[in-house]
């Protein structure tokens, strides 16, 4: 049995160890879409409209609220995303994959948390945590917790 260079083998266990960065975000995306319920961190700034959430953040997503009228929906510049464990880049996959739709997140409880989240003024940097289902991109809140003005919305 002939065997192979020490060269070729070690280009074959980069390629192999690189494989998993390389698939596109997309698929990564369809990863969470097929996970069942995730606990879900972001933080940003609720803003007036969808230019100022795009230049605040990395992206701009809308969040609707269940009890409310279908146009009831708040920008949010999102600046940081996670699923649980501190996975970023799936939770932006995901973010990416989904923020064409309005409302991108519907916040579905609790109430007193969806109440407190949608009477925050314009400007406001918030920090929302949860679970959410991927597929419905329906959110139900555990923490909203105003952060202190500056820092772009980080």
């Amino acid at each position: 049995m002939r065997r192979r260079p020490a060269a070729l083998s070690a280009v074959i266990r980069l390629a192999v160890l690189a494989t998993p960065l390389l698939l596109p975000a997309s698929l990564r995306a369809q990863e969470v879409m097929n996970m069942g319920s995730v606990v879900w961190r972001m933080r940003g700034a609720l803003v007036a409209d969808q230019k100022t959430a795009n230049d605040m953040g990395w992206t701009g997503v809308t969040i609707g609220f269940t009890g409310q009228a279908d146009t009831k929906t708040r920008w949010f510049g999102a600046v940081h995303a996670e699923l649980f464990g501190g996975d970023t880049y799936d939770a932006w996959s995901y973010v990416n994959n989904v923020s064409h739709y309005t409302p991108t997140f519907t916040i579905v409880g609790p109430p007193d948390m969806a109440a407190k989240l949608l009477a925050m003024p314009n400007g406001t940097r918030v920090a929302l945590e949860g679970v959410l289902d991927p597929r419905a991109r329906n959110l139900m809140l555990d923490v909203v917790k105003q952060l202190p003005a500056g820092g772009g919305g980080s």
